[in-house]
């Protein structure tokens, strides 16, 4: 159900399709996702209509600029967070990426927003600690310092994370279970745990180090 002014009094359809051969030859868009594409509506009457004339009578009733194509993507992890200097500016790390900006992730296991609040809230913290240093006289209150301190202390993480969301996004998509449900519990866990100092567990970080995503079709 729909609140406020929020799409009251508008049905949402959702028509998913897992084969990423199908999901190429039906795409209006090579696979990249958007509004009112054209050919969208065609291919997708052509792949219902001899199994659901309901499905593809309301699929007809819809204007094409109205059907969105939806792409889920993943991203690897950035080498730095970090900014780096240019032909204008020596400085560096003067800027920080944080959230999607810094590891946009799959979906699939629910942490995008998860770890986007948690990096905001150790950036804060990092710079925190160094305008407290600074007013007790120790250090200075380059901000630079805290951007980087947050980095070191944030990144090693996040791109774990980030490396197993898209890992689990490509093998839904394949439909392939390549780790032991006890494993992908644990570290799920380790995930929502967010503890600092704990290591995650062993098994699920040596499959990430071995797991190419471009390698799968999904």
């Amino acid at each position: 159900s729909m609140i406020n002014d929020c799409g009251s009094g508008t049905t949402f359809w959702q028509f998913r399709l897992a084969d990423p051969e199908k999901v190429m030859s039906l795409s209006g868009n090579q696979g990249r996702g958007g509004s009112g594409l054209p050919g969208a509506k065609e291919k997708l009457l052509g792949e219902v209509a001899e199994t659901c004339d309901d499905l593809a009578s309301v699929i007809q009733a819809i204007p094409e600029e109205h059907i969105f194509e939806r792409s889920i993507v993943g991203r690897y992890p950035l080498k730095t967070w970090l900014s780096r200097p240019n032909s204008n500016s020596n400085s560096t790390g003067r800027l920080v990426l944080v959230g999607d900006a810094a590891h946009g992730m799959h979906p699939n296991i629910g942490q995008g927003a998860n770890q986007g609040f948690v990096s905001a809230a150790s950036v804060v913290d990092m710079i925190d600690k160094v305008d407290k240093s600074y007013r007790k006289g120790d250090g200075d209150n380059d901000y630079r310092t805290a951007l980087a301190n947050f980095e070191r202390h944030r990144k090693p993480r996040a791109d774990l994370v980030q490396t197993y969301a898209n890992a689990m996004g490509v093998l839904q998509a394949t439909g392939q279970q390549v780790l032991p449900q006890e494993e992908m519990r644990a570290m799920s866990d380790w995930i929502l745990r967010n503890e600092e100092g704990e290591s995650a567990p062993v098994a699920v970080v040596e499959f990430l180090k071995m797991f190419e995503p471009c390698d799968h079709a999904g």
